[in-house]
């Protein structure tokens, strides 16, 4: 599972470069039992509909993935890294698209977890997206 995750976090990290990588994420955490897998699948499901040209295939994969994402997040409400996964999806999403309402929430959990920095390997992987967009959430941590 390890090995997945260190995958699936790398893959995250590119797929919105790339449809090829995408798909890579898509096939790596497809059929998981782990919640934070299932949540790169959701997130997956959501980039992966930027690559559509279909406007309701677009729709319907985007808000497949949104579901899974939500339902995960509500299971696992303090889970940093499912709410990390969140915030970097609401973040990039279009405003008309309305999926960015979760934002100052998951700022303020991610910001105490990042503090106390429980795990160094998770939170250097939520500072590569942070220092990458120079987001608001680095001006917090300093």
């Amino acid at each position: 599972m390890e090995n997945n995750l260190a995958k699936a976090r790398d893959l995250f990290n590119v797929a919105h470069l790339s449809n090829n990588e995408c798909e890579r994420l898509l096939e790596l955490t497809n059929n998981c039992d782990d919640a934070v897998l299932k949540s790169y699948h959701a997130a997956g499901l959501m980039i992966s509909s930027k690559y559509l040209f279909n406007p309701v295939k677009v729709i319907s994969v985007f808000n497949k993935g949104k579901a899974l994402l939500e339902d995960l997040v509500s299971e696992n409400f303090e889970a940093p890294e499912i709410r990390f996964i969140r915030y970097t999806i609401q973040l990039n999403t279009p405003r008309f698209v309305g999926y960015f309402k979760n934002i100052e929430a998951d700022r303020k959990l991610l910001n105490k977890f990042l503090k106390s920095n429980q795990q160094p390997e998770l939170s250097a992987h939520m500072m590569i997206f942070l220092k990458n967009t120079n987001d608001e959430l680095l001006k917090q941590l300093y």
